[in-house]
């Protein structure tokens, strides 16, 4: 449950951070 609330709270300022994380992990 630890991962699914820190999710949550990082929804807003990890959001973008996921973001370019998942394009450096399917780079084009």
């Amino acid at each position: 449950y630890f991962g699914a609330h820190t999710y949550e709270r990082v929804d807003k300022a990890g959001s973008f951070h996921a973001e370019w994380l998942d394009r450096r992990r399917t780079p084009k």
